[in-house]
């Protein structure tokens, strides 16, 4: 699950920084040991 949610938090970081949307990258910023704090419910709610 984490390794999912990372991948999707960084294409949406990519995406965020092309368009140059600051406020999405602030939400889309996570680490793999960030991710990995929380349970799999809870990690699966921050990856969306």
């Amino acid at each position: 699950m984490v390794e999912k949610a990372l991948e999707v938090a960084q294409a949406t970081y990519a995406f965020a920084f092309d368009t140059g949307d600051v406020v999405l990258q602030g939400k889309v910023n996570y680490s793999r040991s960030n991710l990995f704090l929380g349970r799999d419910t809870v990690v699966g709610q921050r990856g969306c």
